[in-house]
């Protein structure tokens, strides 16, 4: 399968890979490249990839989370356009039935942008998740200016009060 799984010069192009990409995240859009190629020929229906790892203390500060970001930006896109250019078996697109998640086990301070600290209010997590159409679009819970957590209550859709104790 080696053959088939080879990344090409014309898919790390999509993914934006280039000289000026970390390295980090040059490893992070090869492994979706992969992910694709496995998708789009059945091998498998799950791929976990790691994250940046890498230490973001500072990031905001330094300047360096606008080319991150910019950089993470590139190879997302082209993640969401390769998958729209591979089909399923059904004739559906892959971006129209693959759900992304990305969680971390330790999310930093949203409101210290100088050294964005590992405390996060109230010890709160979150998740990201796109599910092609098939989960409700929004964002649920999250973090106020004032550094209070707010939790999300499914069956009414609303806010609710944060509770330290749920956990995923």
């Amino acid at each position: 399968l080696a053959s088939v799984l080879a990344i090409t010069p014309d898919e790390e192009a999509l993914y934006g890979i280039s000289g000026d990409m970390p390295e980090n995240i040059a490893e992070f859009a090869r492994g979706c490249i992969v992910a694709v190629k496995a998708f789009s020929l059945g091998l498998t229906n799950g791929v976990i990839l790691p994250g940046m790892r890498d230490d973001p203390h500072g990031r905001f500060g330094d300047g360096s989370a606008q080319p991150t970001a910019l950089h993470l930006g590139r190879a997302l896109d082209g993640l969401m356009n390769h998958l729209s250019a591979k089909t399923d078996p059904n004739g559906k697109t892959l971006a129209d039935v693959t759900t992304i998640v990305f969680k971390g086990d330790t999310p930093k301070d949203p409101l210290d942008r100088n050294v964005w600290p590992d405390n996060t209010p109230q010890n709160s997590n979150w998740v990201y998740v796109y599910g092609a159409g098939y989960l409700k679009s929004g964002w649920f819970g999250g973090v106020d200016r004032g550094g209070g957590a707010r939790g999300f209550d499914p069956a009414p859709g609303a806010v609710a009060p944060f509770n330290s104790g749920d956990s995923l």
